[in-house]
C-alpha cells in the first residue's frame, strides 16, 4: 500500500459539496464522506487528512500522488475506472426529486415533472438524466447546490433533481422542502486511488465492510440522511 505521507491517509474532496463534504457553521470541515473516511482511516490504523480540491482537480492530484484517495460523491464511470483504481460502491447513487413543502404541482414521481421547470446541477448525473428523459420539461442547469434551492424558494423552478443524499439531507434540515420522489439508477458512490495503488483500495473496501458489519455505517447514514 502506497501513502503520500507515512501513517496518513490523504484524501482529496470538494469542500463545497454537501452532504458529502462542506464547511459547517463553525468553519470546520464536516459531512457524510468526511466522517466515513475518518472511520475508515481508524480501521486502517492511520490518520485521515483532507485537502480541498475542485472536482476537476481530484484525479490530477491523485495521478501525481499528491493525495491517496479521491472522495467527493464520485460515481464509477467508465472514465473513472480507466483512469484510477475504484473501490466497491459504498452507497447507492440514486437521484431524488425535491419540491417546496406545499408541493403545489403534486409531484410524486418522475413522470409528474412533465411540463415543469426542473433545476439541476450543471454537469451532474441529474442533468444528464433530465436532458435524456424530460423532453417536455424546461431544464434549468445551475452552477451550485445553493442555487438549486434558491431557484426553488423563489419559484423560478417547480422542482429540482439532484443526488438522493443531497435531497434527503436538505429535507432533514429544512422545513421548506420535501422529498417527492426517488429515481433509481444502477450507480453507486465510490472512492478512487491511483491505478498503481490497488492494495490501498483493498484495505479501504475491507474497512468499509467492517463498518457496515458493526453498524457504524448505518449510524452515519441515519445521522446525515435521516
Amino acid at each position: 500500500m502506497r501513502l503520500a505521507a507515512p501513517g496518513t491517509l490523504t484524501v482529496a474532496a470538494d469542500y463545497s459539496y454537501p452532504p458529502f463534504a462542506f464547511r459547517g457553521p463553525d468553519g470546520g470541515l464536516t459531512g457524510f464522506e468526511v466522517e466515513l473516511v475518518e472511520a475508515v482511516a481508524k480501521e486502517m490504523k492511520v490518520e485521515a487528512r483532507f485537502v480541498n480540491r475542485g472536482a476537476g482537480a481530484l484525479m490530477t492530484g491523485l495521478l501525481a500522488h499528491r493525495h491517496d484517495l479521491a472522495a467527493s460523491g464520485l460515481r464509477a464511470t467508465p472514465t473513472l475506472r480507466e483512469e484510477g483504481c475504484v473501490s466497491a460502491p459504498y452507497l447507492g447513487a440514486d437521484l431524488g426529486i425535491l419540491v417546496p413543502k406545499a408541493n403545489p404541482h403534486t409531484v410524486e414521481a418522475a413522470t409528474d415533472l412533465a411540463g415543469l421547470t426542473v433545476a439541476v446541477l450543471d454537469g451532474s448525473e441529474a442533468e444528464r438524466w433530465a436532458l435524456g428523459r424530460l423532453d417536455r420539461s424546461t431544464i434549468a442547469s445551475l452552477p451550485a447546490t445553493d442555487d438549486l434551492l434558491t431557484a426553488l424558494q423563489q419559484e423560478r423552478a417547480d422542482a429540482l433533481v439532484a443526488d438522493l443524499p443531497f435531497a434527503r439531507f436538505t429535507q432533514e434540515r429544512s422545513p421548506a422542502f420535501t422529498l417527492a420522489g426517488r429515481i433509481d439508477t444502477t450507480d453507486g458512490y465510490v472512492f478512487v486511488a491511483s491505478k498503481d495503488n490497488g492494495p490501498l483500495i483493498a484495505q479501504v473496501d475491507e474497512a468499509v465492510s467492517k463498518l457496515k458489519g458493526s453498524g457504524v455505517f448505518r449510524k452515519l447514514e441515519r445521522r446525515w440522511f435521516g
